[in-house]
Formats: structure tokens, C-alpha cells, sequence
């Protein structure tokens, strides 16, 4: 990607919706591409990591307003705020579908018996979320590295994102001198997980 060209100025073209794919962290970071999908060429035009974050102050984020997300009486309720200068530019995203892992189909206790899917529709609407397909990770892999042989991203707001794909890898397996057979979970793993996810989403509904 970098050595063609294609980690560069890629901006957000208003004349397309926009897509995010997300892996959820329970205990650690969660992960969000923005992309679009441009006569069939993946361009990721933003990225967004935190660790220990509720969904609410991730979709204020998505959205470029604060959103505050209440359960009351087993309801959920949202309240949209004032604008959020930090990330102000994701309001002129016009999305179109939201990818979810199969895990935010849990509820939680700390959500109030509520999924992460179910308050993320009521911040988004029931047409915008969607879980993503249920491959396996080796499936996923290989998805991602097809992916990139025409994706681009922007190099300022993906730099972060773009950095932990490049060292995401194999464990390795120093008893028998060899990478096991699946990647390690370190740091990068919920950015690479998220791309996965666009590999196996953006020719869903694109």
C-alpha cells in the first residue's frame, strides 16, 4: 500500500455514503473504519480507537454530535446534543450501513440487559446496523489481503489504524520454532479485526 501509492490524501466524496465497520472491546479498545466504495475501490477515509468507552461516547463521535444513551423503564431513550468540534467533519458523512461483530448481539450487564447492537440502532436506525458475516478468522485473513490489493486510505486520519495493520501478525510459537496457526492478541488486534470486517462487508450492500 505504501510503496504504490496508496496511503495518501484520500478524502471523504460527499457524491457517496459512507460505511463504518466496527470491532467492539469489552474490557479494552474498540475500533472503527469509515470507507466508501468508489467504482469498486475500497477507500478508507477515516479512523476512530479508544479503549473503555460506552457506545454512547462512540456514536457522538460517529456522528459529530453528543448522544447520550438512557434505559428507562427497560426503554431505551436517546438525547442528541450540541455539535462535537472534535470530529465535527463526520456529520457531512452520509452512512449508510453501520457493520457490527456477532458479539454485539450480547447483552451486557453493564448495559442494563441491553446489546451494543440495540443501543447503536436506536443511535443510528434499524436500517443503518447490520452484523457482519460469520466467517472464519483464517476466512477473514484472506478476505482482508484480497482487500488490499486496491485499498486505499487517508494517510492523516487513518495513521493510527493503518499502523497497527502493519504489525499485526502470527503468534509466534518459540517451542517448535514456528508461527501458530492463529494471530496474536496484542494491541492491534481490534483495528485488524475491524478491517476484517470491512473485507467481508463492503460488497454486502455497497
Amino acid at each position: 500500500v505504501e510503496q504504490s501509492g496508496r496511503l495518501t490524501n484520500c478524502p471523504h466524496n460527499p457524491s457517496y455514503p459512507v460505511f463504518t465497520a466496527w470491532d467492539i472491546g469489552r474490557s479494552d479498545a474498540t475500533s472503527i473504519w469509515f470507507y466508501q466504495v468508489i467504482a469498486n475501490e475500497v477507500r478508507i477515509i477515516d479512523y476512530l480507537e479508544d479503549n473503555l468507552k460506552n457506545p454512547d461516547w462512540f456514536a457522538s463521535r460517529v456522528l459529530g454530535y453528543e448522544v447520550s444513551i438512557d434505559i428507562i423503564d427497560d426503554q431505551i431513550k436517546i438525547k442528541r446534543g450540541a455539535e462535537m468540534p472534535c470530529c465535527s467533519h463526520r456529520k457531512a458523512y452520509k452512512y449508510q450501513t453501520h457493520w457490527l461483530p456477532h458479539d454485539a448481539r450480547a447483552k451486557t450487564f453493564a448495559a442494563m440487559g441491553k446489546s451494543a447492537q440495540q443501543l447503536l440502532i436506536k443511535c443510528f436506525g434499524v436500517d443503518h446496523v447490520r452484523i457482519t458475516p460469520n466467517l472464519s478468522k483464517q476466512d477473514q485473513i484472506q478476505a482482508a489481503r484480497k482487500m488490499t490489493a486496491k485499498v486505499v486510505f487517508d494517510s492523516e486520519l487513518c495513521d493510527s489504524g493503518f499502523e497497527a495493520l502493519k504489525q499485526y501478525r502470527y503468534e509466534n510459537d518459540e517451542k517448535h520454532g514456528k508461527l501458530k496457526d492463529k494471530p496474536l492478541h496484542d494491541w492491534t488486534s481490534h483495528s485488524a479485526d475491524a478491517y476484517m470486517y470491512v473485507a467481508v462487508s463492503y460488497r454486502t450492500d455497497a
